[in-house]
């Protein structure tokens, strides 16, 4: 589904958009934990991707081990590959997991309802903070405890549930 879309941000979590097939466009807002630091980042990352990557990993095991030991062994192999990381990463994530923010926004071209539009806006504006405040914190602009202020702040908005009043606004501004 990356189709070659950058990632941008890299201490905060990440922006992801591009163009769908039928017109419009597809936001994806993904914001660490405040605090994160890079081992966090890196299992959280790897998380993310390993129902789609352990999946390939244990059905190519599947296929390759199955006629030189047999089904049975090459199928308890692959499931001990896919479920083994999976549980691991599970509980050394616990914390950082459910503390994630992970947001999608998507807005069709035509007839789409003004909230899509808007929730697209306000994702794009979290994420511009994030860029801001990150590059603002590598010219040394902004205090390490300022960028987390910024980061918390942008968490616990991309946590919220959009409201009627908050979509309303950013209609009208």
């Amino acid at each position: 589904m990356r189709r070659g879309w950058p990632d941008i941000g890299c201490r905060w979590g990440s922006l992801v958009g591009g163009p769908v097939r039928l017109g419009g466009r597809h936001y994806r807002l993904v914001v660490y934990p405040p605090g994160t630091d890079e081992r966090e980042r890196r299992l959280l990352q790897t998380w993310r991707w390993w129902p789609g990557g352990g999946a390939l990993l244990a059905t190519t095991t599947l296929g390759v081990l199955s006629d030189p030991v047999g089904l049975p062994i090459a199928l308890v192999l692959a499931v001990t590959l896919f479920l083994g990381p999976f549980l691991a990463l599970r509980r050394i994530l616990r914390r950082p997991r459910r503390d994630m923010a992970v947001v999608h926004a998507e807005y069709l071209y035509g007839p789409s309802a003004a909230a899509d539009l808007a929730r697209c806006r306000r994702l794009v504006s979290l994420g511009s903070t994030l860029i801001d405040a990150e590059q603002a914190l590598d010219r040394g602009e902004l205090t390490p405890v300022g960028f987390q202020l910024v980061w918390g702040d942008v968490h616990s908005q991309a946590l919220a549930p959009e409201t009627r009043d908050s979509a309303r606004s950013t209609r009208t501004g």
